[in-house]
């Protein structure tokens, strides 16, 4: 997309809307989009309310998420244990399309400032449950492992659950190794190097059908969450 078009996408926004403030993140800020991918907006809205809405421009769908400037704060600032703030994220790496009479800026330096200094450690109760839901979620995916093999509909539900279990993992990685979570297919394009050991498991998790070869995935990804437990 190119720049007079996000202008003219900023304008029709704000003046359908009347926001005070709008920042573009997702696919296309990170120049990570598809052909007909949604334009995902945060906008600052005067309403004390956190709420998503819809609306074409162009004929390019528009996917705004709108709260007050004190609520979007409190959200950047929220500790939560899967470690996958998207109001961070998107402060932290999203693209301004209008100050917002300097609010926009402000709230960036702080997401760019949490997002540097990482998220909080989880507390040693938190590391025991974690401990435990992790070799429960182990047990799961073995069980699924094996009745994968019964017929057809057990592998598709098995794949199913496994991939379920398998992104309740990741976060739980990200949570006991100090790392910030986001979506799969985000995270797969970050170059950090605290993240490639990661990435590596979920690339062999995700570059394969085979049920086998996706435990073994599984279960290095265990192994790394318990030695941090």
């Amino acid at each position: 997309m190119d720049g007079a078009l996000l202008e003219h996408v900023a304008a029709s926004v704000k003046a359908a809307h009347n926001f005070s403030g709008i920042l573009l993140y997702g696919s296309w800020a990170s120049e990570q989009s598809a052909p007909h991918s949604d334009v995902d907006l945060i906008c600052i809205s005067p309403h004390h309310q956190n709420y998503h809405l819809l609306m074409t421009c162009d004929e390019v769908a528009i996917d705004i998420y709108t709260s007050t400037r004190s609520l979007l704060e409190e959200s950047i600032r929220k500790d939560s244990r899967t470690n996958n703030n998207f109001v961070l994220d998107a402060f932290t790496h999203g693209r301004i399309l209008d100050e917002g009479h300097g609010s926009i800026e402000a709230l960036c330096k702080l997401a760019s400032e949490i997002w540097r200094a990482g998220p909080l450690p989880p507390s040693p109760a938190e590391r025991q449950a974690t401990s435990m839901v992790v070799q429960k979620a182990l047990t799961s995916c073995r069980r699924l492992a094996k009745k994968s093999k019964l017929s057809d509909e057990w592998k598709s539900i098995a794949d199913l659950k496994l991939g379920y279990l398998f992104q309740e993992l990741v976060y739980a990685y990200c949570r006991v190794h100090r790392l910030w979570g986001s979506s799969l297919w985000e995270m797969l394009t970050w170059k950090s190097p605290q993240y490639q050991e990661l990435l590596v498991l979920c690339r062999r998790y995700l570059g394969t059908n085979c049920v086998e070869a996706r435990m073994r995935a599984i279960e290095n990804l265990v192994y790394l969450i318990l030695c941090k437990t």
